[in-house]
C-alpha cells in the first residue's frame, strides 16, 4: 500500500561545508528535515546551477548547535540515469497495480493514475534512452511548455499530454512524501532547476522527430 509519511516536526537549519576541486572552499546554509537532505540539496543545486560545479563536502553542521552531526558525509552524487533508475525502483515497489487505486491513505484514484503515467513514461526513457539526463545541467532555454510537450499512452491504453520535466519533478516529490533518499532529491533538483533541458532530453531520446 502506498501511504503518505507523516510530515516532519519540524524543519532544522544545516550548514554544508565543503570545497571545489579547484581547492576553493564553500559552504552554504539550508532548511532541511536531515544533515543528509541538506547534504543533497547543496550539492545537486550547484551541480545543476548554471555554472555547474561539483562540491567535495567536509562536513555538515547543525546550526542550532554548531557541532558536527555528519561525520561520514554522503558519497559523491550519484549519475543521472543511476539516480533516476534508484527512483524508479522505488516507486515501482510502492505504486499498486492498476486494477488496485482504491483506497490508499493520502492519495486519490486520480493521482495514482498520473502516477502510474509518469512512472510508465521514465520507465520507457530507461529502457530507450538510459543515459538522456545524464550530464545535464541547464541549457535548452526559450522553449515554450507547448514546445516540450509529449503525448504519451500509458499501459491502460489512456492518452496523457505530458511535460516530462514536470513529470519527473512530481515522481520525485512522491518519493519524498513517502521517505527521504538522496536519489529522489537529486533527481527534484535536476528537475526543477535544468527543467527545458531534462524535457528537451526527454523528447530527444524516445520521441520519433
Amino acid at each position: 500500500m502506498l501511504t503518505a509519511q507523516q510530515p516532519h516536526a519540524r524543519d532544522l537549519a544545516f550548514t554544508v561545508v565543503g570545497y571545489f576541486p579547484s581547492g576553493e572552499p564553500f559552504s552554504d546554509t539550508v532548511v532541511a528535515s536531515q544533515p543528509q537532505e541538506a547534504q543533497t540539496r547543496v550539492t545537486a543545486g550547484l551541480r545543476y546551477a548554471e555554472e555547474g560545479g561539483e562540491l567535495e563536502v567536509s562536513c555538515v553542521i547543525d546550526d542550532a548547535t554548531g557541532q558536527v552531526v555528519d561525520q561520514a558525509p554522503l558519497d559523491p552524487l550519484m549519475s543521472e540515469s543511476m539516480a533516476l533508475d534508484s527512483l524508479v525502483l522505488q516507486l515501482r515497489g510502492a505504486l499498486p497495480g492498476p486494477a488496485q487505486v482504491s483506497g490508499l491513505d493520502g492519495f486519490t484514484v486520480a493521482e495514482i493514475g498520473k502516477l502510474t503515467a509518469y512512472l510508465e513514461l521514465f520507465e520507457l526513457v530507461l529502457s530507450d534512452a538510459p543515459f538522456a539526463l545524464d550530464g545535464i545541467t541547464v541549457g535548452a532555454e526559450g522553449y515554450a511548455d507547448e514546445d516540450l510537450t509529449m503525448r504519451f499512452i500509458d499501459s491502460m491504453g489512456v492518452e496523457h499530454e505530458i511535460i516530462p520535466a514536470e513529470a519527473l519533478a512530481t515522481l520525485a516529490a512522491t518519493s519524498l512524501r513517502l521517505r527521504f533518499t538522496p536519489a529522489a532529491a537529486q533527481i527534484e533538483e535536476l528537475a526543477q532547476r535544468g527543467r527545458s533541458a531534462v524535457s528537451f532530453a526527454v523528447l530527444e531520446g524516445i520521441c520519433d522527430r
